[in-house]
């Protein structure tokens, strides 16, 4: 659910757990908990700019690719949440340079709400992932890096492309598992 117009323009037509939770409180009646059905989550790349940005509601995602003058191209499945995830990912967007910002760190997320000289606006949760303490066995970490250069980050759920980046771009600062899928 939304509450303020996205930054895409788009507004997700799908909703997470944390939408639910919140209409059952509401209105103070049970919701059937949703099945919850793996999510894909796909990567995009902005030709303009060489970032990348990530979703898993197919209509923004055909919203920026779909444009005869598009400037993204869709390079498919980054990975897939399993059904079970609990944890929200927040996206954040910076209008002045394009930039989005992921987090599945709550404490994350109010602390960069709480500065808004930074120039992010928050745009809600993504979708769900698992935080690093409630990862399932076998889940798949999702690595941060940071290139102070640009002031952006880079997301990646492949191993080798987490190698590749570690070895061909020395002046990116690996932050760690950001969250699991």
């Amino acid at each position: 659910m939304s509450y303020r117009t996205p930054a895409s323009g788009v507004y997700p037509t799908d909703l997470t757990i944390s939408d639910y939770n919140a209409l059952q409180s509401i209105w103070d009646v049970a919701v059937e908990d949703p099945i919850q059905a793996p999510q894909t989550v796909y990567r995009l790349y902005q030709l303009s700019t060489g970032r990348h940005f990530y979703s898993s509601n197919q209509q923004e995602i055909d919203s920026l690719t779909g444009q005869p003058k598009s400037d993204y191209l869709n390079e498919g499945i980054a990975y897939t949440v399993v059904g079970d995830a609990n944890q929200d990912l927040h996206r954040f967007y910076k209008p002045s340079t394009g930039l989005h910002f992921y987090s599945a760190s709550d404490s994350e997320r109010d602390s960069l709400i709480a500065m808004p000289d930074s120039g992010y606006l928050y745009e809600g949760v993504a979708y769900q992932v698992f935080d690093a303490k409630d990862s399932l066995s076998g889940s798949t970490p999702v690595f941060r890096f940071y290139d102070p250069s640009q002031g952006s980050h880079f997301y990646t759920a492949n191993n080798n492309e987490r190698l590749i980046l570690q070895t061909t771009q020395p002046d990116w600062i690996p932050e760690g598992i950001a969250w699991y899928v």
